[in-house]
């Protein structure tokens, strides 16, 4: 399994948790959880096909970004609504800030 390929998001709708009258209906607020440096489920082999492998930290990050709700985008199309269902499996792309023990802070110019 590629553990270092996988984010977790829980996204949650700004105008239903801030009650904000002025923020879009289809605007989400979004937490993610990944990590980092993971060749194996527990540790990382010191060796691989008999050569020694290189150390990697392994490290958790977590994100915090935007994300939309495209179901909440009204249409008419009834085809486009269902696009929009399937499609909002997938978190939409954005800018996200990323914390981790290495790194600290840092800022993600695009993320999903």
């Amino acid at each position: 399994m590629d553990y270092n390929g996988h984010t977790y998001w829980l996204s949650g709708n700004l105008h239903k948790l801030t009650g904000i009258e002025g923020i879009p209906p289809w605007l989400n607020i979004a937490f993610g959880y990944s990590a980092n440096g993971m060749i194996h489920e527990f540790d990382n082999p010191e060796y691989y096909q008999g050569e020694p492998f290189p150390h990697l930290d392994r490290y958790r990050q977590f994100m915090f970004s935007l994300d939309i709700d495209l179901t909440k985008i009204h249409t008419n199309k009834k085809w486009l609504r269902g696009l929009f269902r399937a499609l909002n499996l997938v978190k939409i792309p954005f800018p996200a800030l990323e914390i981790n023990r290495i790194d600290g802070l840092k800022f993600r110019p695009l993320y999903f």
